[in-house]
């Protein structure tokens, strides 16, 4: 099986940023409803998750398995 790479960009949409994360889509929008994580909205209702904010949310996981949240 192999995976769609996705290219580094500003932004991401949430299909986007769990292919380039590796993180499945419901973790991510699990995420955006315990407010983790902060999507962008620009037109039409439509979130986009930007890097900076990606890279903020993937740094303030628990580095320890057992501290992990589920």
């Amino acid at each position: 099986m192999t995976k769609d790479i996705v290219k580094e960009t500003l932004a991401y949409t949430v299909e986007e940023f769990a292919a380039y994360t590796g993180y499945g889509r419901t973790t991510i929008d699990e995420a955006i409803a315990r407010g983790e994580l902060k999507p962008s909205y620009a037109t039409y209702g439509k979130g986009v998750i930007e890097l900076e904010e990606g890279k903020r949310w993937i740094k303030s996981l628990p580095n320890d398995r057992d501290k992990a949240k589920r």
